[in-house]
């Protein structure tokens, strides 16, 4: 176990370093989730007043946001205009904007991330070495495609919790078609899937 952690810390050091762009230029710092009561950029008991305090107003708007199924609810919008630190959060209690309930990020690569690592644009290759080993995930095709269904006794297990708390979705890369045998709402061991290598395009987080 106590290999196990060390290796976690490694990587979870390497993982929130900054984003940079090629010349080594740092763009953004890291942005931790933590859905438990731990410390983090936002945790259960962050509150909206606190994100405009530390980000500024302009930063954090009050906004519609999808919920699926041409749905919405009201809540917060961070950095919309900013792809590597947009984050979309609902509240549990919408008139105060206090304690978050859900958050999400979606697309190629952001700032936000989930200890010990876990971001946008991770492979399932990276995905296994941070979890010591395969996991199970939907297949391809849907609106929740690649969706982590369980990590098998993983680190992750510990690290995230019930793979529903925090909800990892992978995909191929767009100019790649995924095999037919992948395709479907069925259940699929990551190892089956190492060629393909399909990589992490939302994280969606529900909070204590």
């Amino acid at each position: 176990m106590r290999p196990l952690l060390l290796a976690l810390g490694v990587a979870f050091v390497a993982l929130t370093a900054p984003l940079c762009v090629p010349g080594g230029a740092a763009v953004t710092a890291r942005l931790v989730i933590n859905p438990g009561g731990g410390a983090g950029d936002l945790t259960a008991r962050t509150s909206e007043a606190q994100l405009i305090k530390r980000f500024g107003r302009r930063n954090v708007v009050r906004t519609a946001v999808p919920i699926g199924q041409g749905e919405e609810e009201p809540g917060t919008v961070m950095f919309a205009r900013d792809p590597l630190q947009k984050i979309e959060i609902l509240w549990k209690s919408q008139s105060l904007r206090v304690s978050p309930k859900h958050a999400r990020v979606r697309g190629d690569e952001s700032a936000w991330m989930v200890a010990p690592g876990v971001r946008l644009g991770l492979s399932l290759l990276e995905l296994e070495e941070l979890n010591g080993g395969p996991f199970t995930l939907t297949g391809f095709g849907d609106a929740y495609e690649g969706t982590v269904l369980s990590w098998n006794r993983g680190a992750l297990d510990l690290a995230l919790g019930a793979a529903s708390r925090v909800a990892v979705r992978l995909a191929p890369s767009p100019t790649e078609r995924p095999l037919a045998l992948f395709v479907g709402n069925q259940e699929f061991r990551s190892d089956t899937m190492r060629d393909l290598n399909p990589r992490v395009y939302e994280i969606a987080v529900d909070f204590d």
